[in-house]
């Protein structure tokens, strides 16, 4: 979106936009003023549909998704969050069962124009529901960082390059991807990467389904090795929102908004996410999810993890949340459904 593309569809004139919003960061950080807070509250409520390709809903969730490299967004977007974080501070089983909502909501809004299959977390808005939240127990674990992301490649110039893709696309998104920043931060001649990179779309898809093939090896390890239980995936929510995995967690976020106008790119990143739901289905079916729930549950660990992850980068103090206490009501609902067997 540009400001030709702006003042050309509202019949107003240049000079008009340069002084009410003074550049494009403005005008989304006025857009965002408008309207994000509303948006926020109908998205925590129980009570108010969800239309997850809702026009509002898609273009909102991508201001918040931008704020982590825009100060002037930043600053509208962070204080709305504390602000509607705050109206729910001091009963910490609300909140929970709140900012999860929020959180899968939000982790299907910044995926399904990409993997429209991402509706089908869709099903924790009705296990929320069911959840009695004063029985939640708020005990509250103390748990490390996550290890950061260990490419899983064959050849440092293969990860050197995904490593510099990230470290930029993290930072600027993908149109501030070229050769000359690229080889500028490996310290190499554009004349040595051009005969490497055929497609700055397919580079760009390549890091991201290398560095999520990686992350998801080293989740599943982590889990296998600590020999966790369902209520486990605490550790994975809370583990996440580190520094160790600060630019993966950006990357991701920028690749999915650039993919909705990409179509190499979005085909790259849908087969990606194919991917790793079927490496979590696995995990999810061994763990005692039945049928169609296992499938639905690997899903939601992407969107919630999606969504923390991004209410993280606008101030929300994710570790403190009862993740284990909620996860073991769903459980139990689960079990009265008979759509978990305890193992």
């Amino acid at each position: 979106m540009t400001v030709g593309d702006v003042v050309s569809k509202s019949k107003v004139s240049r000079p008009t936009f340069y002084s009410h919003f003074g550049d494009m960061e403005g005008l989304l950080a006025e857009l965002w003023l408008e309207r994000g807070e509303i948006w926020l509250e109908r998205l925590i409520s129980a009570d108010v549909e969800f239309d997850p390709l809702s026009t509002d809903s898609q273009g909102l969730v991508e201001v918040m998704l931008l704020a982590h490299r825009n100060s002037q967004i930043a600053e509208v977007v962070t204080s709305t969050v504390d602000r509607v974080v705050r109206q729910r501070l001091g009963d910490t089983r609300r909140l929970t069962v709140c900012l999860w909502r929020l959180a899968n909501r939000i982790g299907i809004l910044g995926t399904v124009r990409v993997w429209p299959l991402a509706v089908e977390a869709l099903v924790l808005d009705d296990f929320i529901g069911s959840v009695d939240s004063t029985r939640i127990d708020t005990t509250i674990s103390a748990i490390p960082d996550l290890p950061e992301i260990e490419l899983d490649l064959e050849g440092t110039v293969e990860r050197k390059l995904i490593d510099g893709v990230i470290s930029i696309v993290s930072a600027s998104g993908v149109s501030g991807l070229s050769i000359l920043r690229l080889g500028r931060l490996l310290r190499v001649t554009s004349g040595y990467l051009q005969p490497r990179i055929d497609n700055m779309s397919e580079l760009v898809g390549v890091a991201f389904s290398a560095a999520q093939r990686s992350a998801a090896a080293q989740n599943v390890a982590l889990w296998s090795t600590l020999r966790l239980s369902p209520d486990g995936f605490a550790r994975f929510i809370v583990g996440s929102v580190g520094d160790s995995r600060r630019a993966w967690r950006w990357f991701r976020a920028e690749v999915m908004l650039a993919a909705v106008q990409d179509p190499i790119l979005a085909r790259i990143v849908r087969t990606s996410m194919d991917e790793l739901v079927s490496t979590l289905d696995r995990k999810t079916t061994s763990l005692g999810f039945v049928g169609k729930l296992s499938r639905q549950v690997a899903t939601v660990v992407h969107t919630t993890l999606f969504g923390f992850t991004a209410l993280a980068a606008v101030g929300v103090d994710v570790r403190s949340l009862a993740h284990e206490g909620i996860i073991r009501e769903l459980l139990k609902e689960a079990i009265q459904r008979t759509l978990w067997r305890k193992s």
